[in-house]
């Protein structure tokens, strides 16, 4: 059932989105975005792998540049021992820098996040501070949609730890257009 709410809510954004004026990602416009990764958990943990689905927030500092705010929520995590679920969480700010100016664009991206996985059997969660690094592509479809398909490494300083996230994103852009070069007017012919 959830499955099916947030596909609606999906479908539902890119409908409205498409009644947007044609803008183009620049300076000043915003990206909103639904993802999904696969989720490569540490062999420390115990526990197997899973899945991490959100959303996220940015704004185009610059042309190339985007700061950018996630939020995700684990899923199918569980422990190997006992076979419980693990619910968790992970907030993530983080910069992009997007290579050239056509429909595909390369990016990089770096930032910081904060992990909580709950403790199996406990009251208590697990906390983490963690350094992140990414590489990926975005396909701009039109100027106002895009797909990504991204890699992401993740550092926890509190475990010394490293994890993977790969996966996908769909999402829209909205809020600036490109200014149009200004011409000189040809000077007044003279008399």
């Amino acid at each position: 059932m959830k499955l099916k709410n947030t596909l609606g809510i999906v479908v539902g954004a890119v409908v409205a989105a498409s009644a947007l004026p044609v803008m183009a990602q620049s300076a000043g416009s915003v990206e909103v975005e639904a993802f999904a990764d696969r989720y490569f958990t540490d062999s420390y943990r115990d526990m197997n792998d899973g899945a991490l689905v959100g959303g996220g927030i940015g704004y185009f500092l610059t042309d190339d540049v985007l700061l950018n705010v996630n939020l995700g929520k684990y899923t199918n995590l569980e422990d190997d021992a006992t076979g419980e679920d693990i619910d968790g969480r992970l907030m993530a700010v983080e910069a992009v820098y997007h290579f050239g100016q056509s429909n595909v664009r390369p990016y990089i991206s770096g930032g910081f996040g904060h992990q909580e996985l709950d403790q199996v059997g406990t009251s208590q969660r697990d906390r983490t501070t963690m350094a992140m690094a990414g590489v990926g592509i975005k396909n701009y479809l039109s100027d106002n949609f895009f797909v990504k398909a991204g890699l992401d490494a993740l550092y926890g300083f509190d475990h010394g730890n490293t994890e993977w996230q790969a996966g996908v994103g769909l999402g829209i852009n909205f809020g600036s257009k490109k200014e149009e070069p200004v011409v000189a007017a040809a000077p007044a012919p003279m008399p």
